[in-house]
């Protein structure tokens, strides 16, 4: 079964502007809806974040999806990028013409987005934007209008066509917080295994005083790391997909057997996903169970001798699907790959790029705490 995603243009778009048009250190309008009140706001975060990590699920998308379907109706917003237009060009970037097939997801844009207003006074806002718009196309809250009628309306195109809905960076906390709206997504949850290990790797290093302040998604990072500049970096992903075919190959089976609701071959992908946790985990284990096998393991930023594991899962983790999430998870955290990102955007001795790398610096500290 081929890898598909269904992604936003608007993530392109900011994608090709980090690229293209490098830091501008201009903000952004995110939405906050506290928990357990009927109220919502506003507040103000870095724009250059958010194009970072747009850049950083595209490139992501680029090497572990067969292909990325987006709207071709709103695709002309980063096809004036160049280097985000050679992924269409290699066709994994694919756009599809959904207002052809509207009438099968148009009623169901509607449902769902009731759904993603998760208290009275978002939906008492999204009704308002939508009562306007019948009247005058234009919507009292626009950037509402953007985050709830927009996501709604992909995570309807994604429901009718079977695929998992990667939605922009703003989008995505809303769209986690309706759960009934959340099908089963394989490459969620290769990634949030990802992260988990590499979080868990990232504490006991910093305890020890190994560990640097900022930390990327590991494709980001070996995507920087082989690129000579910002026009190299679709083209690095693209070529990155030689890499990584066995992930890509087992991310189609597991999404398969997850739509399918296979409960015996979840399971399985799930104890194999388990088995590489036990590999890593041993990389680090003070305690030397019966029938480890010791061996060198050896990585840019770090090297060190230590106990593989049983004999088995040790030689298992070296090759095919599992040998490439190890290298995955055992990736380098990104503090050299940030500096030689701002050396790209000639932003390395600037307030711009000072700040960028505060602000990186300041969530990734958030996240291993």
């Amino acid at each position: 079964m081929a890898t598909r995603i269904l992604a936003d243009n608007w993530t392109f778009q900011n994608a090709g502007e980090f690229t293209c048009e490098g830091l501008k250190g201009d903000d952004a309008r995110e939405l906050v809806i506290p928990q357990n009140e009927n109220s919502f706001h506003y507040q103000e975060v870095s724009y250059d974040l958010l194009r970072f990590d747009a850049l950083c699920q595209v490139l992501n998308h680029l090497v572990l999806s067969d292909e990325v379907w987006v709207d071709e109706a709103f695709s002309d917003t980063w096809e004036e990028f160049e280097p985000l237009a050679k992924a269409k060009i290699a066709r994994v970037v694919v756009p599809k013409p959904f207002k052809e097939f509207k009438g099968n997801w148009i009623r169901a844009r509607e449902a769902m987005g009731d759904q993603l207003c998760v208290n009275k006074a978002v939906r008492k806002a999204h009704r308002k934007n939508k009562r306007q718009w019948a009247k005058d196309k234009t919507t009292p809250d626009p950037m509402l209008s953007q985050l709830i009628w927009g996501g709604s309306g992909m995570l309807a195109r994604a429901d009718c066509f079977k695929l998992p809905y990667s939605p922009h960076p703003l989008r995505e906390k809303i769209v986690k917080r309706a759960t009934c709206l959340n099908g089963p997504d394989a490459q969620v949850k290769l990634s949030e295994f990802i992260s988990s290990e590499r979080l868990k790797i990232f504490r006991q290093l910093g305890k020890a005083g190994f560990m640097g302040t900022v930390h990327l998604p590991p494709i980001a990072v070996e995507v920087i790391e082989a690129s000579t500049d910002l026009s190299d970096l679709v083209r690095t992903a693209l070529q990155l997909r030689d890499s990584y075919q066995k992930v890509r190959k087992w991310l189609g089976q597991l999404q398969r057997d997850l739509s399918n609701e296979s409960i015996k071959e979840v399971l399985a992908h799930e104890k194999r996903l388990q088995e590489i946790s036990r590999h890593l985990n041993s990389y680090s284990s003070v305690v030397s169970p019966q029938g480890e096998t010791t061996m060198q393991i050896g990585v840019s930023w770090l090297k060190l001798s230590t106990k593989g594991g049983p004999p088995v899962n040790s030689i298992k983790n070296r090759f095919g699907m599992r040998a490439e999430v190890n290298r995955l998870v055992l990736r380098p955290p990104g503090h050299g790959s940030i500096k030689k990102l701002l050396r790209m955007l000639g932003e390395q001795n600037t307030k711009l790029g000072m700040r960028f790398t505060a602000e990186l610096s300041e969530r990734s500290t958030a996240q291993t705490l």
